[in-house]
């Protein structure tokens, strides 16, 4: 009876200790030394988290974020020579710059909407910038909380993600002359000539009220509509 009753305190403690030992193994071991393996999220989520616990909280700037991935995927760095960088980058009293000697050239752009605000980050692009992978929770919608001009996406709303040239071409001329605005003043109709050939991106919503393709904004032959209050 006596041996019993010890088996079965046996087999409780187990029961209540064996996954409180599991999940501090796995807050000790959340990235294997070959990111590579890892799916391009999964390798921003542990160098955000790694950054974050060095820092004290801090997020980490968008292009060394960007720099990491490019050297796990180009340079085949480990989950330690990472770590190893970002001790360094926070040791010294200057913000992190790439390399001086021109031997990173990013072939991506992270540009992050931090506390929901505008931002507006340069980019190398020749073309038009393409969203490949959004990194918020909140989801980025292009010509509703992120867009791009020659040179420069921009974000707002939260809105973090990484972006690449998408090889559509901007056109000839001077860029301001490709780009313009629309607005349906007193919620009403209105229709206005694009000063170039082919269709119209809405690269920022201007108003309070959302710009919706097919419903409050649209275009036909040389002209872009807007209605209900649109502006962009």
């Amino acid at each position: 009876m006596l041996r019993t009753f010890f088996i079965l305190l046996l087999v409780i403690a187990a029961g209540s200790f064996s996954p409180v030992s599991k999940a501090q193994y796995d807050s000790r071991a959340y990235a294997p030394e070959n990111l590579s393996q890892l799916s391009v999220s999964d390798q921003i989520r542990v160098i955000d988290r790694e950054y974050s616990e060095q820092s004290r909280g801090r997020e980490i700037p968008d292009d060394q974020l960007d720099f990491y991935l490019d050297q796990v995927k180009y340079s085949r760095w480990t989950f330690s020579r990472i770590k190893s960088d970002i001790s360094t980058s926070l040791g010294g009293s200057n913000n992190w710059r790439p390399p001086s000697n021109g031997s990173w050239k990013p072939t991506s752009v992270i540009c992050s909407s931090r506390d929901s605000r505008y931002a507006e980050c340069r980019t190398h692009f020749r073309g038009r910038a393409r969203l490949i992978e959004n990194i918020s929770n909140t989801r980025c919608i292009e010509g509703q909380n992120w867009g791009s001009r020659q040179g420069t996406v921009w974000v707002e709303g939260g809105c973090r993600a990484r972006f690449v040239d998408s090889g559509n071409s901007w056109g000839g001329g001077d860029v301001n002359s490709q780009t313009f605005t629309c607005e349906s003043t007193g919620n009403r109709y209105r229709e206005c000539r694009k000063p170039y050939n082919g269709n119209a991106t809405l690269t920022r919503q201007l108003s309070d009220t959302r710009c919706v393709q097919g419903r409050t904004w649209g275009q036909k032959h040389n002209e872009v509509w807007v209605s209900g209050g649109c502006r962009a």
